[in-house]
């Protein structure tokens, strides 16, 4: 079992704070990429946090620790708050180790509203299309839009035609942005799942 050390775990904080920051850097293609000087930590007031943070996660628990929290969680990424954090992490994990299911569940509801399938995603007159409205209620997850758009790309049209320019933008990042940290390799699973319940 190999340990985080402090300065790793700040090293990861930095990197991936940027990366939901700032459009240009990418942390998953940087591979953290984010050059931190060891003293930089010594100085902080709130290094023990992160010793502490070492102190509880491995090196790949971190990165799904700070993802969630700045996706789902405080924007300090649960540095201080790590009670509430862990119980973020927890319910991510738990998640997504279930996507498919959870990705086939939120669809079933769509299909089993009196709503058609296609309706979720028009945009109409610029509006917030059904789906869009969904997640602002916390009726439909930020992964399963993101799966389905791997399988029928709307993304870029709701980019182009929806005219809200303050609500939606702020969204639409946080997709692009979180997209980066979602395995997409059993897309074509995803795929057969939906399309059978769709039938």
């Amino acid at each position: 079992m190999i340990k985080t050390q402090p300065i790793q775990v700040y090293r990861m904080y930095l990197g991936v704070k940027l990366h939901f920051s700032d459009k240009k850097f990418n942390y998953v293609e940087a591979k953290g990429g984010v050059k931190v000087n060891p003293v930089a930590l010594t100085k902080r007031k709130d290094r023990y946090y992160f010793e502490k943070l070492s102190e509880t996660y491995l090196p790949d628990q971190m990165l799904g620790y700070f993802v969630s929290n700045f996706v789902y969680g405080q924007q300090d990424g649960a540095v201080i708050g790590q009670e509430e954090g862990f119980s973020v992490y927890s319910n991510w994990k738990s998640k997504i180790e279930r996507l498919s299911y959870h990705v086939v569940d939120e669809v079933q509801g769509l299909i089993d509203s009196n709503e058609s399938f296609n309706s979720f995603f028009a945009v109409e007159n610029g509006k917030h299309p059904l789906l869009l409205k969904k997640y602002m209620k916390g009726e439909f997850s930020l992964e399963s839009i993101l799966i389905l758009d791997k399988l029928i790309d709307f993304l870029e049209d709701w980019r182009n035609y929806i005219k809200d320019e303050y609500i939606w933008p702020e969204v639409y990042n946080l997709l692009i942005r979180y997209s980066h940290f979602i395995d997409f390799g059993n897309i074509k699973k995803y795929k057969e799942k939906i399309l059978r319940i769709l039938r």
